[in-house]
């Protein structure tokens, strides 16, 4: 429909979004633009209100073949299943299907309890654990707590919002095997997870 004056500079912003409260995230834009740039190129956009938006995608010409090979990853072979467990049910969608394009088998849950379940049925059938902090009914601190004693092998990754000197000390004492900041840059996430999963 069209993007306003007062919201035109913030369109790219990760996680600001004029939709409603679960409609969406924010990290449409801000992933396309991350990815855009990664490869040398930029993205511009023209939008009129109630008219609509065109958004113009330019990436930089190659002279030759060897050029379209210099950001493919170092490691082509992932093997592992993952458990992903975030109440933000269309980020958790994106990391899934980044990941699953990776090679990895992936598996979301947007509920601590219910993550904590599919944990206790099938203690070794998740490789790697990627959970949110700040979740309703069971924080990731606390989801990792438990898996911990099931599972006490078991690396896990926390995603947070926060990066202040009281969770960081938290962590320290919860065996968090690593924390990575929101918004996560996909590239990021896969270098994380092949860390613990090559």
């Amino acid at each position: 429909k069209g993007v306003d004056k007062e919201h035109s500079d913030r369109i790219f912003d990760p996680f600001f979004t004029t939709k409603d409260i679960g409609k969406g995230t924010g990290l449409g834009l801000a992933v396309v633009h991350g990815i855009i740039e990664k490869h040398g190129g930029c993205i511009k956009f023209d939008s009129t209100p109630v008219k609509g938006s065109t958004f113009s995608l330019y990436f930089p010409i190659v002279s030759d073949d060897s050029a379209l090979y210099v950001d493919e990853p170092e490691h082509n072979v992932v093997h592992g299943s993952i458990l992903i467990v975030d109440d933000e049910v269309e980020l958790i969608e994106i990391y899934q299907d980044f990941l699953e394009g990776l090679g990895y088998e992936v598996t979301t849950c947007n509920d601590g309890d219910i993550a904590l379940s599919m944990i206790k049925e099938n203690p070794n059938g998740y490789d790697l654990l990627i959970t949110d902090y700040s979740m309703p009914n069971m924080s990731g601190i606390a989801l990792s707590h438990e898996v911990f004693s099931i599972r006490p092998d078991m690396p896990i990754i926390l995603s947070t919002g926060y990066n202040d000197a009281v969770l960081a000390v938290t962590l320290n004492t919860s065996r968090i095997s690593e924390r990575l900041i929101k918004p996560i840059e996909l590239e990021t996430l896969k270098k994380s997870v092949y860390k613990f999963l090559s």
